[in-house]
């Protein structure tokens, strides 16, 4: 279970409160037992007969055990109410910071649940370009057997040179403005050549440390589709164009042979 520390400074500042209230519940406490045992000598001994602190001292000394005997009590009592109150305190603490992770792991399990079912490729980078969390779509872009080191590392070294300055410059971007969109093609690791619409955004924690947050969409099928649509398209018009040079050819023959010799 992880401890957070505001929470183990509540438990100490708890415990020093109770330590402070039940020091000076002794110390009266004391007082007023002390204050018991004196009248008890002058209720118990006629006052004529004490005329000197020495006297009552000496008449004193009859009465100290039962002093000291209820002075030992009290002392025990507190250190129990100490001691109880002290393991009443961790434990209420314990349990509070227990509901908390129990909460804050929910959370994380429920963003981790949505992030890995985004069929996008989600990813988080440090200032040093370090990736620190990504989703299941982006870590299959790898082979298997270098997925469990894509988290904290650059992974650069699995792309080609041109292509990891590219991902390095458009991380600097992001972090100096902010924002960076673009489209890359990309030869994966795995071997697949993809096209990705990437956008990049700066952001950050409550420690001031910054971040980016990488969302790239697979947009190969699309842009092949375009691709094919631009070529149909050229196609169409090359053959429209030749199409309509005959047309053009036939009608000045025509007009040709109409002529009168």
């Amino acid at each position: 279970m992880i401890i957070h520390k505001n929470d183990a400074r509540a438990i100490m500042f708890l415990t020093s409160e109770n330590f402070k209230i039940l020091t000076i519940c002794s110390l009266i406490l004391a007082g007023a037992i002390f204050i018991a045992f004196h009248f008890s000598i002058i209720e118990n001994e006629k006052p004529f007969m004490i005329s000197s602190y020495k006297e009552y001292f000496y008449t004193a000394r009859h009465y100290l055990p039962s002093f000291i005997f209820l002075e030992g009590i009290n002392i025990a009592l507190l250190t129990f109410i100490i001691f109880y109150l002290q393991r009443k305190s961790r434990l209420y603490a314990d349990k509070e910071i227990e509901d908390k992770n129990k909460a804050l792991k929910g959370r994380l399990d429920f963003q981790n649940m949505v992030m890995n079912n985004v069929p996008d490729l989600i990813f988080v980078k440090d200032e040093k370009f370090r990736i620190i969390n990504a989703n299941d779509a982006f870590l299959s872009i790898y082979p298997e057997n270098v997925r469990h080191k894509v988290i904290g590392s650059t992974t650069i070294e699995h792309f080609k040179r041109k292509e990891a300055d590219e991902f390095l410059s458009n991380d600097r971007l992001a972090f100096e403005e902010g924002i960076n969109e673009v489209e890359e093609t990309i030869h994966m690791p795995s071997g697949n050549i993809k096209t990705l619409h990437t956008k990049k955004v700066r952001f950050e924690n409550t420690k001031k440390q910054k971040f980016i947050l990488g969302i790239a969409r697979d947009i190969t099928h699309q842009k092949h589709t375009e691709n094919e649509i631009i070529r149909s398209n050229r196609e169409l018009e090359s053959f429209l164009n030749y199409s309509l040079n005959v047309v053009r050819a036939e009608i000045q023959n025509k007009k040709s042979i109409m002529q009168p010799i």
